[in-house]
């Protein structure tokens, strides 16, 4: 009897050991200290798995609390290091992300010195651009009229660009961009004016800023935290534009083509919307629709999910 609690009590000095390092690491990287996303560590794990039964029949036939503790501060520190790519077996810049797709793609490194340059083709006439940004303090899109289709700047020392032809249109591209390794500041993304454009968000970021007025934007999906979102949309988009926004508490305001028509839905918890002249809040669902919507040539469709939102649609 006395032989197993011993055993417990080192397999349990291990695995402190080893939350403690855990729990750290994970702190270090929520304040921004570090940069090390906890799913690379379960990468890591996962990779190297068989580990946990040599530590653990380690601590076993030496029976010390003491190499228990040290054994589950080296298990870490391999762990940790897989996880920064040292041995080679998880690439943190790939691994994670091509897991969570799980489809067959092209993958590229960059460096924020270096551009990532996908030339227009006259092969793709519309686009997909799924951005993963983690938690930057912003966001900003923008169009040109360069030679690429698009153009990213920000101050992440990597990220990673996913790109591959569309299984259901042969003419489409579709783009994701993950920025997430590296927590960054600022992400800056410019999108070419000759094709057509889905986007999508996914990011905690706390300022969202959309300067569509140039492109064909044909659907907008945003998944964020708390969040003040600025979108210009254009009349170069098509009849009709679904726009969806799932986020906490956010401040939401659409710029909108004049003689365009919409509607709104919220789901929010609380929701005041301004459009139109008007003021509509309360709570649980609300809707609302533009006077001229059965007749409008154009017409957006709005979509909001939140906790608490504050809507607002200018027409100009």
């Amino acid at each position: 009897m006395k032989r197993r609690k011993t055993s417990s009590a080192h397999v349990t000095a291990l695995i402190g050991a080893v939350l403690l390092c855990t729990g750290t690491v994970w702190a270090l990287d929520g304040l921004r200290i570090i940069s090390l996303p906890f799913f690379q560590l379960l990468n890591s794990f996962f990779a190297l798995w068989p580990l946990v039964l040599i530590v653990i029949g380690l601590c076993m036939l030496f029976r010390s609390r003491i190499v228990a503790v040290a054994l589950g501060f080296i298990y870490f520190a391999v762990i940790l290091l897989n996880a920064l790519g040292t041995f080679g077996t998880v690439n943190p810049n790939y691994l994670w992300y091509q897991n969570l797709t799980g489809e067959a793609a092209i993958y590229e490194e960059v460096s924020s010195s270096e551009h990532s340059e996908i030339s227009l083709s006259p092969d793709i006439t519309s686009s997909t651009m799924v951005l993963s940004a983690g938690t930057p303090r912003q966001i900003v899109m923008e169009p040109q009229n360069g030679p690429d289709l698009f153009d990213i700047k920000t101050d992440a020392p990597h990220y990673t660009i996913n790109n591959y032809i569309s299984d259901i249109d042969s003419s489409r591209m579709i783009f994701d961009v993950n920025t997430t390794f590296s927590a960054p500041d600022e992400v800056l993304l410019t999108l070419n004016e000759a094709v057509q454009w889905d986007v999508q968000i996914r990011s905690g970021a706390s300022n969202i800023h959309l300067n569509f007025d140039k492109l064909n934007v044909a659907a907008v999906d945003i998944e964020c935290g708390a969040a003040k979102i600025d979108a210009r949309l254009s009349s170069l988009s098509p009849a009709i534009v679904p726009v969806h926004v799932n986020s906490g508490f956010s401040d939401i305001q659409f710029h909108l083509p004049k003689d365009s028509g919409y509607q709104i839905t919220s789901s929010s918890a609380a929701t005041s919307i301004t459009a139109g002249g008007k003021q509509l809040s309360g709570i649980g669902e609300k809707s609302y629709q533009s006077e001229n919507f059965e007749i409008a040539r154009q017409v957006f469709y709005f979509y909001i999910s939140s906790g608490a939102s504050n809507v607002t649609i200018l027409q100009e």
